[in-house]
This record gives C-alpha cells, structure tokens and sequence, in this order.
C-alpha cells in the first residue's frame, strides 16, 4: 500500500496544501462561488424530494408504493450513470493521461500503478453523482421517519455501489483495448459510448416512469398496485441497495444489513477480478496506445469547399479548429453522455402522460413548459462552460502559432464563437421545439376541456 499511496500523492497533494497557500485570496473567491452554486442546486434538490416524497405519502393505500418505485429508479439511473461515467474517466486515466509514461518508467509494478490510477478514476467519476443523490436519500428518512440506522446505511450502500460501477466499467475498458487495437482509440470511445448510451436509455424506460402517473393503461387498481410492485432484476448491484434502503425504511434491521453485506462481498469480488485481470492484460493494453494511430475509417481527403468563400486565413484557421476537435478524443467523446442524457429528457417529456396525472393537468402543463426552459438554459450553459469557454485554452503551447499568422486576435476570436455558436443554436432549437410541443398539448387539453 506504501507504492500506492506513494502514486496518489500528486492527487492529494495539492487538496492539502491549496487553503495553506499565501495570497489565494482568488482561490477562496473561486471556492466559495461555485461551492454557493453547489449548495443552492443540493438544497433545491432536497426540497424539491421532499415535496414530492410527502405529496406520494398522502396518497391513501398506493402511496408509499409510489414512494418506493421512485426509489429504485432513482437507484438504477444513478447506478448506469456511475457505469457511463466510470468507463470515460477510466479510459482516459488508465491509458491517456499524459504522465503515464512517466509512471510507467518508475521502478513499480504494473498492476500496483492500475490500482492506484484506479481509485483516482473512482473518485472523480463517482463524487459529483453521489453528492446529488445524497438530498434524495435524507429526504426519504425524514419522511418516513426512519432512524439512525438508515442514514448509516446509506453511506455503507453507496460505497459499494460506486465501486462495483467503477470495477464493471474498468474491466469492461480493458478487454475492449485488448480487443479492439488501442492505437483506434476513438473507435474504443463510440463503442462504448454507443453501448452505453443504450443500457442508460433501456434503465430508465424498463422503469416505467410514466406508470407513476397513469393508472388508465390497466384494468383495474390491483392490476395498477401489481405492475408497481413488479420486482427488480436480483442480479443487479442497484437492487441490492434498493432492497437495504426499503428495509432500513421500515425498521428491517437484519433484511438490510444481509442486502449490504450482499453488495459488500460483491464489490471484494470485483475488485480482486479487476486486480487479476489489470495485473494479465493492462501493460499490454498500455503499450499497445503507444503505437501510432491507425484511423479506423480510411479519409481519401474531406471537401472543404463549404468553407471557400470565407477568406484563406480565416478558411485555414477554421478547419484547424475542426480538425483538432475531432482529433481530440477526450474533447468529442464528452458529446456521447450529453447526447444521452438529452435524448432521454426529450422522449421521456414527450410520453409522460401529464394529462392523466392526478394534480391539476394545467398546473402541471405550466410547471414543465417553464423548467423545460430553465433546464435549455442550465444545459446550453454546462455545454458551453464544457467546450465553448476553454477552446482558447486548448491551443496550449501551439498559441505561438496563432500570434504569428496573419489572422489578428479579434478574428480568431470570432471563429471560435462560431465554430461553437451554432451546434448549440441547433441543440437550443432541439429544446425550444419541446417547449413548443408542450403547449401545443396544453392547448389540445383546454379545447377538450
């Protein structure tokens, strides 16, 4: 454990000495912004499962069912989201960090180096979706009253959930580097990327959310309660946690502390498979990166005739901004997660059968058109703040370049904006044509009204 801790130092190093640097009153500004940020969407997050945990737990007879079903989507969907997240932050480093040869060359073993390089990628991939289910979870002890075994339980359900996400998807990574040569890096990405966005899509439609809101579809009200009650696959690490959470609820010590303990050894398992399998195949995989990259797909030369009445300089720096940004795999790769998560939101806003919801159909109508805006506008800006804003930064050491062509500063600035301005015009419109749609159907429901 020495070497390994040895390893993560650089990672730790600079969280420790940060706040005792002298003269980072910038730092603290910094922190303290995006940390108020961080707070304001926790708290909203909260209030907002609260509301509606209570609003379920007024529901006469099929309340706390509601409640429960939530409970496991929220689980599933947080669970494929660790996996998704997981596989891109693993790929990039356990094969594409830029200090890994310098790693390598130090006098460690492989898999001792992977495991290291492992927990780092745990923890970046999992903080930021365990921080925001958190709410969620609290929001269902104070509801349901539960005690202060629950709120242990969920930290003790959580760890291994994250962990067995992150050996899934490292393992996963590993033989697709084996399988597929390492120097078409970008085909591992949409593989996986494709792959990936089909188990998150499928999670959350065999979910069922619209079920929560229209009993119409079934016979009768048995039918309705069965369908609810349907169980999860047993097989899955986010049902284990599912089945502990719903029996710390209701007082079950022993239930969950088996279920707990099921995901415990599971997570043991995996991890000794991920250190078997890393210390067999990950060097190989590692040098296998290092060889020049063949393109997947033969290019016979793109025409970039579409770019000839833009003058040469400014033609010349525009297709070096595309080129660069395709060349960059761990820039576009990005694109598949937020692809994902807009399709999704897209679809499912269009299915939900509001109309039959058992609140006030022109309330809800309302409530969604404007967050249906208000989430345009969170996504439009975290795509910008992604891409858009550190496209400049991106030039690094080849900003020399830039400063000598005949192209002056303005200029280039320009063409950054709108190389990236009009995807996210399109990716706005997308959003808008929601909007759209949306009172479209509230209009149908006041003429039927």
């Amino acid at each position: 454990m020495n070497d390994i801790l040895t390893l993560l130092k650089p990672r730790i190093w600079p969280i420790i000495h940060r706040s005792s640097r002298k003269g980072n009153g910038g730092s603290i500004v910094k922190l303290s912004f995006f940390g108020f940020i961080g707070i304001f969407f926790w708290g909203a997050i909260f209030t907002v499962a609260i509301r509606v945990l209570i609003y379920f737990k007024g529901i006469e007879e099929i309340g706390d069912i509601l409640g429960l079903k939530l409970l496991s989507m929220i689980l599933i969907v947080s669970f494929a989201l660790l996996v998704f997240s997981s596989i891109l932050t693993s790929l990039s480093k356990l094969y594409l960090s830029r200090d890994l040869l310098l790693v390598h060359s130090m006098p460690v073993s492989s898999y001792k180096i992977f495991i290291s390089r492992w927990i780092d990628s745990t923890v970046e991939s999992a903080w930021m979706v365990v921080i925001f289910t958190l709410p969620i979870f609290l929001s269902y002890g104070i509801v349901y009253r539960a005690g202060a075994f629950y709120y242990a339980n969920i930290l003790l359900n959580l760890a291994p959930l994250v962990i067995n996400a992150s050996a899934i998807s490292t393992v996963m990574v590993m033989a697709a580097v084996i399988v597929i040569p390492a120097n078409r890096l970008k085909s591992i990405f949409i593989f996986l990327g494709i792959l990936f966005f089909v188990v998150l899509y499928l999670a959350i439609r065999l979910s069922r959310p619209e079920l929560l809101v229209d009993p119409e579809v079934f016979d009768n009200v048995m039918v309705y309660i069965t369908s609810l009650q349907t169980p999860l696959s047993p097989v899955l690490p986010s049902t284990w946690a599912y089945d502990s959470f719903r029996a710390a609820l209701s007082g079950g010590f022993g239930k969950a502390l088996f279920n707990t303990l099921l995901s415990w050894c599971f997570a043991g398992t995996m991890v000794f498979i991920l250190t078997m399998v890393a210390d067999a195949v990950y060097f190989k995989g590692f040098s296998k990166t290092q060889a020049a990259s063949v393109r997947l797909f033969k290019n016979n030369g793109t025409d970039w005739q579409l770019f000839n009445f833009l003058p040469s300089p400014v033609k010349a720096f525009t297709i070096k901004e595309i080129k660069t940004f395709l060349r960059d795999q761990t820039q576009w790769s990005q694109l598949f997660l937020i692809a994902a998560l807009v399709v999704i939101y897209v679809y499912n806003f269009k299915v939900l059968p509001i109309d039959k919801s058992p609140i006030k159909t022109v309330y809800l109508q309302n409530l969604f058109s404007f967050l249906n805006m208000g989430l345009a506008l969170f996504v439009l800006t975290a795509v910008s703040a992604r891409f858009a804003y550190p496209a400049v930064s991106m030039e690094r050491e080849a900003f020399w370049l830039v400063k000598t062509s005949p192209l002056s500063l303005k200029a280039f600035l320009w063409i950054k904006f709108f190389i990236y301005y009009f995807p996210l015009l399109i990716l706005g419109f997308r959003y808008v044509n929601t909007r759209i749609a949306a009172d479209l159907r509230r209009i149908r429901v006041y003429a039927n009204e």
